[in-house]
C-alpha cells in the first residue's frame, strides 16, 4: 500500500501513525491528514508516534508531527503530546468527542 495514494476504505476507532510521517512530503502530509479525518470515527482517536531528532526524510520528526496536526485540524484536536526518551507521542481526538 502506498500512502496517501492508496488508503483503506472504512471508518476506524483507532488510527496509528508510527514512524511514517517524516518520510512524507508536505503535500503528502496534507493528503494523509485529509484521509485520516475522513477515516476516523467521531469517537475515534489518532495516535502519532515519531522518533525524536533528525530523520532521513524530507522533514524532521517534530516538523512532520506539527504539519500533520495542522492538516488534521479543525476536525481533530490534540489531547496529549508527550515527549518520551526517544519518541514523541501525540493523541488526537475528534473535536466532537
Amino acid at each position: 500500500m502506498s500512502v496517501p495514494a492508496q488508503w483503506p476504505v472504512g471508518q476506524y476507532d483507532l488510527i496509528v501513525l508510527s514512524d511514517v510521517l517524516y518520510f512524507l512530503s508536505s503535500a503528502d502530509l496534507n493528503a494523509v491528514g485529509r484521509c485520516v479525518c475522513r477515516a476516523v470515527t467521531e469517537a475515534g482517536v489518532v495516535l502519532l508516534v515519531n522518533r525524536l531528532g533528525d530523520t532521513d526524510g524530507p522533514l524532521a520528526s517534530d516538523q512532520a508531527a506539527e504539519a500533520f496536526i495542522t492538516a488534521a485540524s479543525p476536525r481533530l484536536r490534540v489531547d496529549l503530546q508527550q515527549p518520551a526518551h526517544f519518541y514523541r507521542l501525540g493523541l488526537l481526538c475528534s473535536r466532537h468527542r
